[in-house]
């Protein structure tokens, strides 16, 4: 028999597992698209209940990144009931725009500025990613 807080735990960690698992996934259907190799890092999973209460989000981000964060949300109700949110750094996400639409990279991106297509771009990665779990 499985006490209740063991069950939890092993709930959490099945669930770390499929996200790494579709992460590898998504990093290879991003990496076809883009022609070359894509490395992504396994997310952190936290499981917060928002039930009544509106979260703090600042108490789950990173707080060693400098810069603009980017997020990509979607929300289920299946077998399953809530909502994903990928959060990147605006930075990388432009890098990684502009390798999608085949554009010159230099070594230092500055620009911040994001397009209609550009957001439609972050959309379908988000898609991708959070799909493939």
């Amino acid at each position: 028999m499985i006490i209740m807080g063991e069950d939890r735990a092993l709930k959490f960690d099945i669930l770390n597992e499929l996200f790494n698992i579709s992460v590898g996934q998504a990093a290879s259907l991003l990496s076809e698209m883009i022609n070359r190799t894509l490395m992504l890092n396994v997310p952190s999973v936290q499981i917060i209940d928002t039930q009544g209460n509106h979260a703090d989000m600042n108490a789950f981000l990173p707080m060693d990144v400098d810069g603009t964060l980017m997020v990509s949300s979607i929300c289920f109700e299946n077998k399953l009931t809530g909502k994903a949110n990928l959060i990147f750094p605006a930075e990388k996400m432009r890098r990684f725009i502009n390798l999608c639409i085949n554009e010159v990279i230099v070594d230092e991106i500055n620009d911040s500025s994001f397009s209609d297509i550009d957001f439609d771009i972050i959309r379908e990665i988000g898609n991708i990613v959070l799909w493939e779990v």
